[in-house]
């Protein structure tokens, strides 16, 4: 078998090897390697619908929760960039780290969104918002 060359390589085999094994666990919750990939497909289409594509920065704001690892293969299933960060930065913080990077999405928790409505205004090119359910 040959290599895989990249994550979404790496995800994409294990779970042709592994589907049924357990991937993540979070308190009692488990997700196996078919559940995340069917879960990163599940948003990586989402976003591209929303119009994600090839090379857009997709800012990811999450803790340390099963989201943030399907958030992120689901970027680099697309070919985006991910840009993750740390959800305890202030909402000014937000904003130089969206113009910066020139992220197009932003993906955070409900805790963390209202940081990034306040200063929406400001990130015209940050178009997309996704909230997840986890903390």
């Amino acid at each position: 078998m040959e290599e895989p060359k990249t994550l979404v390589h790496m995800l994409e085999a294990t779970c042709r090897l592994y589907p049924s094994r357990i991937a993540l666990i979070q308190d009692n919750r488990r997700m196996t390697y078919g559940d995340l990939y069917r879960a990163a497909s599940s948003v990586a289409k989402a976003m591209a619908r929303r119009g994600v594509v090839k090379g857009d920065r997709v800012m990811i704001a999450l803790p340390n929760v099963p989201e943030f690892v399907i958030a992120y293969f689901a970027a680099v299933k697309l070919g985006a960039v991910a840009v993750t960060v740390n959800i305890a930065y202030t909402s000014h913080e937000l904003l130089h780290l969206i113009q910066n990077s020139g992220a197009k999405a932003f993906i955070t928790t409900p805790s963390v969104v209202k940081k990034f409505l306040d200063i929406r205004q400001e990130t015209p090119h940050c178009t997309v918002l996704i909230v997840t359910e986890g903390t």
